[in-house]
């Protein structure tokens, strides 16, 4: 076919011409905001074809970019969709927490029970905005009302996500944090439909918890290479409004950053989803514990280069 490259791979407005309901919904929702998260990355022009396999433009040809990346080319069916394996491709870290979790087990044996698996709570009904608990890696602006410890880890992690700057005011970067009305209150009234209130409150207390832990690991982390920064041990480079600046993950040229950068996007997500899926096993074995022994070898690596740099090595 000589014109073959004029034909274009139908998007979410093409879609919308017969699912209005299920369109609308999906622009509401944080699907349609992946390609967002990814441009405020600072190094996309060099991971682009990487990235966009999940973070893709709606304008790009053959990527994944609205319905089809659920409703897969070439059948855009709804039973593949509706098929919690879909999701793998793009949430490997959540996915894994959950089908190791009791709820996955039973999933797997094959059980007649109404199962809660991935379209089960975060598209309730078929409802295409998205439901979450976590939001950003189960990131938002510290609260008034938040014990003030948490509130600061929160603070530090958000100035290295360039979130908010040097002050604590929110900057351009502050629609990574949109939750579209998310909150572990709102996901609860989905977990009730099947246990108990009490137990539903005990075991999101149970995740914050374990997600102050990780916090507290993460920002003690950030500031061991923002105080190398600060005395010039590290040079900012040029542009950087904070440093370290988490987004600039393929821009780093030192290994205290790079271990960094997997202790935030790896071991904490993991932290994350194994706390968000009950699954106490994942959290501890895959996140909390790689988290620990991350910052651990930051610290020492610190103290090598303000060994190296006092010997002017």
């Amino acid at each position: 076919i000589e014109d073959a490259d004029l034909s274009l791979m139908p998007n979410t407005d093409v879609c919308e011409t017969c699912h209005e309901e299920e369109s609308i919904a999906y622009k509401q929702s944080r699907h349609s905001l992946k390609w967002s998260s990814f441009m405020y990355r600072e190094d996309k022009e060099q991971q682009d074809d990487i990235c966009t396999g999940c973070h893709s433009s709606k304008s790009s040809r053959y990527k994944r970019n609205g319905c089809n990346s659920c409703h897969m080319r070439h059948t855009f069916s709804k039973r593949e969709a509706n098929d919690p394996r879909i999701c793998k491709s793009c949430h490997s870290s959540q996915w894994q927490s959950w089908f190791s979790s009791r709820h996955g087990i039973l999933w797997q044996i094959g059980s007649k029970r109404k199962l809660p698996t991935c379209q089960f709570c975060h598209l309730p009904k078929g409802d295409h905005n998205i439901k979450t608990a976590g939001g950003y890696f189960a990131l938002e602006m510290p609260k008034e009302e938040e014990e003030q410890q948490w509130s600061g880890d929160r603070l530090i992690i958000l100035k290295a996500l360039g979130v908010v700057d040097e002050n604590g005011v929110p900057t351009e970067r502050k629609e990574l944090l949109s939750m579209d009305g998310s909150s572990l209150e709102k996901m609860s009234g989905i977990c009730k439909r099947c246990h108990s209130s009490s137990y539903v409150e005990q075991q999101f207390k149970n995740c914050e918890k374990t997600i102050k832990m990780a916090d507290r690991l993460m920002a003690e982390a950030i500031r061991i290479v923002n105080r190398l920064y600060e005395d010039g041990i590290l040079k900012k480079p040029k542009g950087w409004k904070y440093a370290p600046d988490l987004m600039h993950i393929y821009n780093t040229e030192n290994t205290i950053e790079q271990k960094l950068h997997t202790m935030f996007f790896n071991y904490r997500l993991k932290v994350v989803s194994g706390a968000l899926h009950f699954n106490n096993e994942y959290t501890h074995w895959q996140g909390l514990i790689k988290m620990r022994e991350a910052l651990y070898k930051i610290k020492d690596e610190s103290q090598e280069l303000r060994y190296k740099a006092k010997l002017k090595i």
